[in-house]
């Protein structure tokens, strides 16, 4: 999952049919973080979210 401040999230998927992209383009400077998860299930197991970036 990429978090792009002011921006929401964007969810991707390597594999599977599940994901969602909201505004795959983003201006230089803004700040953005990123989380892992193993599947898109309730069960999933997730990193916690990295500390914060920038494009």
């Amino acid at each position: 999952m990429l978090h792009v401040k002011g921006s929401g999230k964007a969810y991707f998927s390597s594999k599977g049919q599940q994901h969602r992209v909201i505004g795959n383009r983003y201006t230089e400077g803004k700040k953005v973080r990123i989380k892992v998860c193993t599947s898109f299930s309730k069960n999933a197991k997730c990193s916690g979210w990295s500390g914060w970036g920038t494009t």
